[in-house]
């Protein structure tokens, strides 16, 4: 039977690159009725909503994780008509079909949904503003009244976004700082109007209003700008040693590596600084910075891609396993070993969405690539 789903599998992953030929045409449509497998079954399985039917008849079953596990794949394939995608969807396929076959045939031969003793829930927005008297505001949802009334003598409020510096009248040049703990995320709009989100694990530090000639705020971790224009009060964000100068623009900066600061700009021109060198940057391109350096690369990038995690989702395009398990276990206040640096260099492409627990995408990731994981509390444990 394993040969049987094995070769079904192979045929409908050409089947949707386009390249299965008449014989193989006559081949599969007689698989599938040696399979029991009717046109009619096969053209309703590529719709999710046949799952969750399917699913309401064993519990047991992770339906929408199955469809996702297909869906990725073969729209991956799609994308990049190679062998080895051809091969790729094969893989997910045969999974695909099995969850088929099983009900079809007397001997269940799918594995069931693995059980977890505790799932590992996502960040949410959190913070702590450190005011400049000392005192500290926990930040989460909701504010309670104290709080807010602390906030609000200040010129300070809460709305659904984050924070908000509203009242003129209290802008001085005291500094105040945001800090993001893992598992956290948080959006404040500054004096001037301009609007910053804070990932996980990353502190900015800013005053309560500009009154110099100078916009100036320093950032250690990640962070999206959206600057308010002001020709005559250029912005300008430090970084250790490097410095950010715009005048009004879009851009992210992620200096969670001091080997590679990464100032991404999505619109608008920024200059970028460190010691006397200076590189002008234009949109979708990105400069990375070496601290230890000073060396300034400029390279093309993808803005969607890079500022995804301001929208709820974690793009990936060819990237590395090491990269993107920092990126999760920041998000998810995870520790993360591999077994082997072959393990680490894995790559992926794909979007995951920052709401799913961290059980559903390590799923995903160990059924679309070679790799097995093991989770003990907080610490995932990664081979190949």
């Amino acid at each position: 039977m394993i040969n049987r789903i094995f070769k079904l599998s192979k045929l409908v992953a050409k089947k949707l690159l386009h390249q299965l030929d008449d014989k193989e045409t006559d081949e599969l449509k007689n698989i599938s009725k040696e399979a029991g497998i009717t046109e009619s079954s096969l053209t309703e399985s590529f719709d999710q909503n046949f799952y969750k039917d399917k699913q309401k008849e064993n519990s047991q079953i992770d339906s929408e994780l199955a469809f996702e596990i297909f869906r990725r794949r073969t729209q991956r394939a799609k994308t990049k008509l190679t062998f080895f995608k051809a091969a790729a969807a094969t893989a997910a396929l045969f999974l695909f079909f099995s969850a088929l076959l099983w009900y079809k045939t007397p001997s269940p031969t799918l594995a069931v949904k693995e059980q977890f003793p505790e799932e590992t829930s996502p960040g949410y927005k959190q913070a702590v503003l450190t005011l400049s008297n000392g005192q500290k505001v926990v930040l989460d949802e909701i504010l309670n009244d104290k709080e807010a009334l602390k906030l609000a003598s200040m010129g300070i409020e809460q709305d659904t976004n984050g924070l908000v510096y509203r009242d003129q009248q209290y802008q001085t040049n005291a500094i105040n700082t945001l800090q993001v703990p893992l598992k956290g995320e948080y959006q404040i709009t500054l004096a001037d109007g301009t609007r910053v989100w804070l990932n996980s694990s990353s502190t900015l530090k800013y005053p309560n209003g500009f009154a110099a000639q100078n916009r100036e705020v320093y950032l250690d971790g990640e962070a999206y700008f959206e600057v308010a224009h002001n020709p005559n009060k250029p912005f300008v964000v430090h970084v250790d040693q490097m410095k950010v100068k715009v005048l009004g623009t879009k851009f992210n900066i992620n200096s969670y590596n001091k080997k590679a600061i990464k100032t991404s700009l999505v619109s608008g021109k920024v200059s970028v600084r460190i010691e006397e060198k200076e590189r002008i940057l234009y949109p979708e391109n990105q400069a990375q910075v070496d601290i230890l350096t000073g060396r300034i690369s400029i390279m093309p990038t993808n803005t969607e891609k890079i500022t995804g995690w301001t929208k709820g989702k974690f793009i990936f395009d060819d990237e590395p396993l090491s990269n993107i398990m920092s990126t999760l276990s920041r998000w998810y206040g995870i520790k993360v070993h591999f077994g082997s640096e072959e393990a680490q260099k894995t790559t992926f492409t794909g979007t995951f969405y920052k709401k799913d627990n961290l059980e559903k995408i390590m799923q995903l990731l160990t059924h679309t690539q070679e790799i097995k994981y093991r989770k003990e509390g907080q610490e995932i444990y990664i081979t190949k």
